[in-house]
């Protein structure tokens, strides 16, 4: 298969074998394309704009959850915060934050002041017996991390503390 540098290859050693003048359009194609070895350049250094924004980013999902937990807990901070400018900051942004991982099919659970049931998918990080709660029921005292849910599906367990109701004494008689 002929292509054009050999057309203009071959016209160059026609031409320096009898002694005749090569035109400046082959000069300069054979030197452009042989002399300086110059390749044509890939794609993103030709257009580095429109590749630029096709460019993808990879995040694991275990990030992605931990981005979750983060802006469950800014949330809860924005509402508790005592200053009016940090509330306000601080509402914006993790209303940006969880927004965008909606769009990503992520969701948060705060099951904070629900009966405890075994099975739930929680851990249980601190227990504190209630002698004021009923007896031997167990509630969820406080959230330290959401359940972390995709698309329905759990990615990360929550963490919680429950107060548990103290046990039932046996009457013998």
């Amino acid at each position: 298969r002929l292509n054009s540098s050999h057309l203009v290859i071959s016209y160059a050693v026609f031409c320096l074998k009898k002694n005749r003048p090569i035109s400046i359009i082959a000069f300069s194609f054979l030197v452009y394309t042989f002399f300086l070895m110059i390749r044509r350049p890939p794609r993103s250094t030709l257009f580095p704009y429109t590749t630029l924004f096709r460019s993808t980013l990879e995040v694991g999902l275990s990030a992605l959850a931990e981005l979750a937990i983060d802006g469950w807990r800014l949330q809860r901070w924005a509402v508790a915060s005592g200053f009016e400018k940090d509330r306000v900051v601080a509402r914006q942004a993790s209303r940006a934050l969880m927004t965008f991982l909606a769009g990503l099919g992520f969701e948060t659970c705060d099951l904070a002041g629900q009966p405890y049931e075994p099975g739930l998918a929680v851990d249980v990080v601190d227990s504190e017996e209630d002698a004021g709660a009923p007896a031997e029921s167990v509630r969820i005292e406080v959230m330290l991390a959401p359940i972390v849910l995709r698309n329905g599906r759990l990615i990360r367990p929550g963490q919680v503390a429950v107060r548990r109701g103290a046990p039932r004494e046996e009457v013998g008689g």
